[in-house]
């Protein structure tokens, strides 16, 4: 996942930055590997049944999804996905999850992001093409007094 992250780098500056400034934040690099690539596997052959997307999609996007919810269950810790199939491990595993608008929230709501710049943060995200569905964020929107996108 941090790979994926990596490849621009005003992204990896700010992930840096980051893990430097809270210190409850962690890189997890000792995780079970092997149970990705068994998770990916299982992914291919739904896809392929499927008439699915390509092995691009799988090694790339997937890999990031199988990632998360192997070290969530390793780790005890919240699984944070927003990708149907990722949910759909996390339910599977019995693992909280939560996505991206929950973190939004709870950042407002410790008032690490002020919430005049919530809905900028959103614009943004949909702009580079994170899925986010746009009932759920103009509810959040509301929920912070601000208008709907």
């Amino acid at each position: 996942m941090r790979t994926e992250l990596y490849r621009r780098r005003v992204t990896k500056h700010r992930i840096r930055a980051l893990l430097r400034e809270y210190a409850f934040i962690d890189k997890c690099d000792d995780y079970n590997q092997s149970a990705v690539e068994v998770l990916l596997i299982e992914r291919r052959s739904e896809r392929t049944k499927a008439g699915g997307q390509t092995e691009a999609v799988i090694q790339h996007k997937d890999r990031g999804e199988a990632e998360v919810a192997v070290q969530a269950a390793e780790f005890g810790a919240t699984a944070v996905v927003d990708d149907p199939w990722g949910r759909e491990l996390a339910k599977r595993y019995r693992l909280e999850y939560h996505g991206t608008i929950w973190i939004l929230e709870r950042l407002c709501g410790l008032e690490l992001l002020a919430r005049a710049n919530l809905r900028r943060h959103l614009q943004q995200l949909i702009k580079r093409g994170i899925f986010l569905p746009l009932d759920a964020v103009n509810e959040l929107l509301h929920r912070f007094g601000e208008k709907p996108i």
